[in-house]
């Protein structure tokens, strides 16, 4: 509900461009991405969860006037990430069916992901709802996997990046 609230602000404020979120506890000290996972009901593969670092952060875009999630998570040097992420992809529209603010749709139980490029880098998405511009999209650039909830959203904090 905080996540709506905010993106609710902003939408009035006609925000644009991603905004960046570093999560943290009540004294200020970021949460680690496990914990993360743990608190917000993600139901991610344990070996996915193993080979992320404690960094990570959390955007919020106004994809046309619905707020969509994106996250930054930092990776161990895992050569293996790709391949990983390739087995445990089909699960991804149900495990992060929480981070679909401002939806009731509720994802089928497996998707089959497409590839595309954006900008050089190689994009692996599926299409949950065409009517809600609903997806999972996710890239990886060297140490970081970046996911967004739409193709808009992803693509807005790739390229926001560069800047």
């Amino acid at each position: 509900s905080q996540l709506e609230g905010i993106g609710t602000k902003m939408k009035s404020a006609h925000i644009g461009t991603p905004v960046e979120f570093f999560i943290t506890d009540q004294t200020n000290t970021p949460i680690a991405f496990s914990r993360f996972v743990v608190l917000v009901g993600l139901k991610l593969p344990e070996n996915v969860v193993g080979m992320t670092e404690e960094r990570f952060s959390l955007f919020l875009y106004d994809d046309q006037g619905r707020i969509r999630v994106g996250l930054r998570v930092s990776l161990r040097g895992n050569t293996a990430a790709v391949e990983t992420l390739k087995k445990a992809e089909a699960g991804f529209p149900v495990i992060f069916q929480n981070l679909f603010l401002e939806s009731k749709t509720v994802p089928q139980k497996k998707y089959v992901f497409k590839e595309s490029l954006h900008s050089g880098l190689k994009i692996r998405y599926a299409n949950i709802s065409e009517a809600e511009s609903i997806s999972i999209d996710y890239s990886l650039d060297g140490n970081d996997w970046f996911l967004g909830t739409s193709k808009n959203t992803l693509r807005a904090i790739l390229d926001a990046r560069k800047k």
